[in-house]
């Protein structure tokens, strides 16, 4: 996928071609009378000698709305329109006319127009013969399976209008909201030509060009610091974003308090040797109480955030678990690895359902909690599980194998690590299911990079590279907008901070972390004020949190 270009090309002046000139004046006549202004379409109607045929359309729709035959024939022979429309829209009038006079049984005058009118003029010959064959029918539901779709006459002529609408073609008529639709295309125009755009339909005008300032996404160190003796796998920020953990692959856990108040964030908690081979994943529970580790060792472990403690070990799996995730708004999480299946479990550490699945190489959950998205390790492909129904109802499919993946805020998009000849990450439309983006990396096929989604729209893509850089592009952009410079060596895990969009840390083989923010968020902290601009936001996150370990304690004793 090529990256969009802008091109500052000379403006050429539409309005010497004739064509253009009569398309934009209708456009304005149609839009000044849909906004309420008649007296004015009417005076530019005049002036531009441009007929409106909207008044005559609606009286035409409203007749066949109302089933007055006659009246509508008599409208459509009278109108300016070409003979060969005419007598197209002759033809859908009686085809739909006669459907509704056999589901009234008046077979009678049916036949007479089929013979009249339809076998004349029906362009297709088994379309006739199905419309034929609905004579023998006795009642609507046999007409339904003959015609294969459900009967309602009101229906059925909105249907009939609609259709007419899509063939009488923009020379007669300008097609319902086409200037407003012109205008949106030129807003987002603007908006994919920007390379820092923020704030859809915020900032985007018509009477000047659409820039917006950079400095607004991650692209400074805050900080950088060496805490750890062993190389960093994973990095994770907890829910409120006050908290943070690390973890080695040595497989020590660090808990660490973060205040964007102060120097550096502090270390809460350091817990050695968690599990016994490589923890794979790490999650924190909805009320950042509880911290969830999934290992190579075919154990998940449930660990006090407060205390360092070990709570719970689970031993149900049989193979490697690759990762672990809470279901939001549940008490229940789930984990997955290399089993044929994956496992529900319930904050006592209980299993509350097992679902067959193929082997998994990363979990992740949409928003609501009603959708898994299970990372194939055996195949090039994502499924995509409804949990309610237990039962894949899609899959993103791609042709090499997925390393990892990162799904959006808004549930929007799906971003994925492929390895083939070449390393890329694409950049999923989960509405149409179709690549909108591609990146390149330029990494190893063996290793794994640390990729996020984040800002305030999901409009940036970060991802670690094996050379200790990390690349951010804008979402519409396939060239990065900045290339961060801090650490020596592979950036393996990448955390976006929940509720500050120009924030997020890295973590790395070279034993460090770095706290990247915004030029803007280090100015103000450069001006003696804090990082954090989500103050009143983090209030009502403590509320939502707080609601949320009431549930789980209130379905624990139930």
């Amino acid at each position: 996928m090529r990256p969009f270009k802008h091109f500052h090309s000379p403006v050429p002046d539409l309005l010497q071609n004739d064509r253009r000139k009569d398309e934009l004046m209708k456009m304005m006549v149609y839009a000044l009378d849909e906004m309420g202004y008649k007296l004015s379409a009417q005076k530019l109607a005049d002036e531009s000698s441009v007929k409106i045929e909207k008044d005559s359309l609606k009286i035409f729709e409203a007749q066949i709305a109302e089933g007055v035959w006659d009246q509508a024939f008599q409208t459509l022979k009278e109108s300016n329109l070409p003979e060969e429309k005419k007598k197209r829209f002759a033809y859908l009038l009686n085809e739909t006319k006669y459907i509704e006079l056999i589901m009234h049984q008046k077979y009678p005058e049916g036949l007479e127009l089929l013979r009249s009118e339809l076998v004349p003029n029906c362009p297709e010959s088994e379309k006739l013969k199905t419309l034929a064959s609905i004579l023998m029918c006795s009642n609507k539901q046999e007409i339904e399976e003959k015609l294969e779709t459900k009967l309602d006459i009101p229906e059925l002529r909105k249907q009939l209008v609609s259709t007419i609408y899509k063939e009488i073609g923009s020379k007669y008529m300008s097609p319902a909201n086409r200037f407003n639709k012109i205008i949106q295309q030129a807003l987002s125009y603007q908006e994919l030509s920007c390379k820092y755009h923020l704030n859809p339909d915020e900032n985007s005008g018509l009477l000047e060009d659409h820039i917006c300032q950079p400095g607004l996404y991650p692209s400074k160190p805050y900080l950088g610091f060496l805490e750890h003796s062993d190389e960093i796998s994973l990095v994770k920020f907890s829910n409120k974003g006050n908290m943070f953990v690390t973890i080695t692959k040595g497989c020590e856990m660090c808990i660490w308090e973060f205040n964007s108040h102060s120097a550096a964030p502090k270390l809460k908690k350091r817990i050695t040797k968690i599990h016994n081979k490589d923890v794979n994943n790490v999650t924190w529970c909805p009320n950042d109480q509880k911290i969830l580790t999934a290992s190579s060792d075919k154990t998940v472990r449930i660990w006090s955030v407060e205390t360092g403690n070990l709570l719970l070990t689970l031993h149900s799996h049989l193979e490697v678990v690759r990762s672990v995730l809470w279901i939001p708004g549940t008490s229940h999480f789930i984990s997955g690895g290399l089993d044929p299946f994956i496992i529900v479990w319930n904050t006592r550490g209980e299993e509350v359902n097992r679902i067959n699945s193929p082997k998994v190489a990363e979990l992740l959950v949409s928003s609501d909690g009603k959708k898994l998205f299970l990372v194939c390790a055996s195949s090039p492909k994502v499924a995509i599980v409804d949990l309610l129904q237990q039962a894949e109802i899609d899959q993103v499919r791609e042709r090499n194998p997925i390393k990892t993946a990162a799904l959006s805020k808004d549930d929007k998009f799906l971003l994925t690590h492929v390895t083939g000849l070449t390393s890329e990450l694409h950049l999923w439309n989960l509405e149409k299911y179709e690549i909108v983006q591609v990146y390149d990396v330029h990494s190893h096929p063996s290793i794994k990079l640390g990729i996020s989604i984040g800002g305030a729209t999901n409009e940036y893509i970060a991802c670690g590279n094996e050379d200790g850089t990390i690349k951010v592009w804008h979402r519409n952009h396939a060239d990065p907008i900045v290339v961060l410079q801090n650490h020596n060596s592979t950036v393996n895990s990448l955390s976006w901070h929940p509720n500050n969009p120009q924030m997020f840390i890295s973590a790395s083989d070279d034993k460090t972390l770095c706290i990247w923010v915004s030029e803007y968020l280090l100015n103000r902290h450069k001006n003696g004020l804090s990082v954090n601009l989500s103050q009143d936001l983090m209030k009502v996150e403590e509320n939502l949190a707080l609601c949320e370990n009431l549930i789980c304690e209130f379905e624990e004793e139930v």
